[in-house]
């Protein structure tokens, strides 16, 4: 992962100057674990998705975040075989573990962060739609961030997760862990990102351009 980010610093470097390029280009979508992984609704980089998904060997999703609107992260489930089934985390009770590594490449410093889940874009998911951040078990040992030092799940009427007590300078990485249950017939749904309590920056990091891959070689 570590020459994943310095790979990733490179090329950011290599794009400087060229920041709208960057930031309208969208990755083909990523499959890892029994899923796909999207960028196609814009506004962030989808770099790079690994792993399968489960407690031991969690998707680990590395993102580029451009600005401070909701982002949408479009996660499609796949069909598996027979053969399949026993190593597919599609079949442990529905719950998925994710890591995340958001690279803030905004001039501004995020002071929180929420995700959300959603079966339709325009629609908060409700109880009835089997998606949720592990509502049925909710250990608070599942949700971390390294840049945050508390969390807040809400479950009804919506399902959300405020990740407050900390910040993210423009040119770091925020590290999340967290479950998703997913337990519901509809094969594609979204992860919504949105950096909050956002000010601009005043430090040497939004006039240095290596900053980004200082950052991302940490």
């Amino acid at each position: 992962m570590t020459m994943l980010l310095r790979m990733v610093g490179l090329i950011l470097i290599l794009s400087a100057g060229a920041g709208s390029e960057l930031e309208s280009a969208r990755s083909q979508p990523i499959s890892a674990g029994g899923y796909s992984f999207s960028d196609e609704l814009g506004g962030f980089s989808l770099i790079d998705v690994s792993g399968k998904g489960t407690f031991t060997r969690p998707f680990v999703i590395v993102e580029g975040i451009f600005d401070t609107v909701p982002v949408f992260l479009v996660i499609r489930r796949h069909a598996v075989s027979r053969d399949q089934e026993r190593l597919s985390p599609i079949t442990q009770l529905g719950t998925v573990y994710v890591k995340k590594h958001i690279l803030n490449l905004s001039k501004k410093v995020w002071r929180g962060f929420d995700l959300e889940l959603r079966q339709e874009i325009n629609k908060s998911s409700t109880y009835e739609d089997g998606l949720s951040f592990d509502q049925m078990v909710k250990r608070s040992s599942d949700v971390t961030a390294d840049k945050f030092a508390k969390h807040t799940r809400l479950f009804e009427p919506r399902d959300k997760i405020r990740f407050t007590l900390g910040y993210v300078d423009p040119g770091e990485q925020l590290r999340l862990a967290f479950p998703i249950s997913d337990t519901t017939p509809v094969a594609t749904f979204c992860l919504i990102q949105t950096p909050v309590f956002v000010f601009a920056c005043h430090t040497a990091l939004c006039s240095n351009p290596n900053a980004t891959s200082l950052a991302l070689s940490r």
